[in-house]
């Protein structure tokens, strides 16, 4: 007798249920924030999972990039996988603005098996969630811009120097640029900015003009060199907010200044080392020397002690009204600004001036005959020294031209060997000469209408 044995089913405690999240949308993928304006001619679109719905399949990302400036055409539209949170879309056009877009898609569960775990035994048609929008102007075209010195002067006697920066940012491909953001100085053309250490080269925020001190060392040349960038930055998300690369750069623009903080050495010569009171002598700056930028030969200021006031000249004549030992100075400026001051004496006497073959000419005044000379034929005043100076010291009532000739007597004739023109007086007026060869001679002197003449011998050493 066969037994069979019968084996009973339980009902199946599993329901199959709809799935509630059938209708529903996956999360906005949002993208991390990108510059309004990006250089090259890439962009790196990231963004931050989105919320898929439960038991969902096909899960991707699809993003997009739109011409704005080409009328709105789309550019790139693809699907990245789910895992995929970033993509670089090259061959972006210089000047043209994009909107980068990225929404998630998936497919829901239409029914799902309750669980646990629940199981997806139906899905329901791709549905795609709402798109993140950025919007990104491209810019490849740095700015340009130049760099003035202390307003282009062509020294300067400290290292603080004021940096005059000017700057534009020009249109990219004809479309709005975004604009100059800073600028980078360096005087050693390296422009290396370190983050952690030597910030000298980095990156500052654009001015119109700025403080800056000059490398230490001898005096001499500086070179100060300048790079500009513009507001836009590699868009690339998650990048550090500063580097020194951020920005188009512009060409690198220089100036160059001479440094000179050493004082001018101020030198006084003088024509005679003494003179009689009214009698004009020859002062002069011109020998005074600066090593590094030269003496302003417009910056000679004397001040004689006499109680006259200074005067502003390189070269000129000073006659003293009073004798006695003026203590006197000389200041000068180098062109870098740098001043310095030279004191000196000078003695005025109430004598007549010294030295062999002085001759005293005196004019009454307009209107006389001619020209009178009280000490004619005192012979030691009528003789000089061949080589040595000779003064001739003449007395004038009026201002006057004065000619002043030394003629030399010989078998052939009279010749001309030494003359001096000038206009001088009311006052003394001396005419120095060096005596020329022994022989005879003859002073001729002119004074508008009146003339006088005289023999001078000259005598040997």
């Amino acid at each position: 007798m066969t037994h069979r044995t019968r084996i009973a089913l339980a009902a199946s405690t599993a329901v199959l249920a709809t799935a509630g999240a059938a209708s529903a949308a996956p999360g906005i993928p949002l993208q991390k924030d990108g510059p309004s304006y990006a250089t090259g001619t890439s962009v790196t679109m990231a963004w931050n999972a989105a919320t898929f719905t439960p038991l969902s399949k096909s899960r991707e990302y699809v993003y997009e990039v739109v011409d704005m400036t080409d009328g709105g055409a789309v550019d790139v539209e693809n699907n990245l996988p789910a895992t995929t949170l970033f993509v670089q879309v090259p061959g972006r056009e210089n000047g043209h603005r994009y909107r980068l877009s990225v929404y998630a898609r998936e497919q829901p569960c239409a029914a799902a098996l309750a669980g646990p775990p629940p199981v997806c035994i139906a899905y329901g048609p791709s549905t795609r969630g709402t798109a993140h929008l950025q919007y990104v102007r491209m810019d490849a075209t740095g700015p340009q811009g130049s760099v003035q010195i202390d307003g282009g002067a062509q020294y300067a006697r400290s290292r603080d120097v004021i940096l005059g920066l000017t700057a534009t940012d020009p249109p990219s491909a004809g479309q709005p640029s975004s604009g100059v953001d800073n600028v980078q100085i360096s005087q050693d053309a390296t422009f290396v900015c370190e983050l952690f250490g030597d910030r000298s080269d980095c990156p500052v925020p654009m001015a119109a003009s700025r403080a800056y001190v000059l490398d230490e060392g001898p005096d001499g040349q500086r070179t100060v060199r300048v790079k500009y960038r513009d507001k836009a930055s590699p868009f690339s998300p998650g990048a550090p907010v500063f580097t020194d690369t951020d920005g188009n750069a512009s060409g690198t623009y220089t100036d160059t200044i001479v440094l000179d903080r050493s004082q001018p050495t101020p030198v006084v010569t003088m024509g005679v080392p003494s003179a009689d009171a009214g009698v004009p002598v020859a002062f002069s700056a011109a020998s005074s020397t600066d090593a590094t930028s030269g003496v302003d030969p417009t910056s000679a200021v004397w001040d004689f002690g006499d109680g006259t006031a200074p005067v502003n000249a390189l070269q000129l004549n000073k006659s003293f009204a009073n004798p006695g030992t003026h203590a006197g100075s000389l200041t000068v400026r180098d062109r870098a600004g740098n001043t310095n001051t030279q004191a000196f004496s000078f003695t005025v006497t109430g004598a007549p001036a010294p030295g062999g073959g002085g001759v005293s000419i005196t004019n009454p005044g307009t209107g006389t005959a001619a020209l009178t000379d009280p000490i004619r034929g005192a012979k030691r005043l009528n003789r000089a020294v061949q080589g040595k100076k000779l003064r001739i010291r003449v007395r004038l009532a009026n201002r006057i031209q004065v000619r002043v000739s030394i003629l030399r007597i010989a078998a052939s004739g009279r010749a001309v060997v030494r003359r001096q023109v000038r206009t001088a007086g009311p006052g003394f007026a001396v005419f120095t000469f060096t005596a020329p060869k022994a022989g005879r001679h003859v002073v001729r002197i002119k004074a508008g209408a009146d003339t006088l003449s005289f023999p001078m011998g000259i005598a040997r050493r």
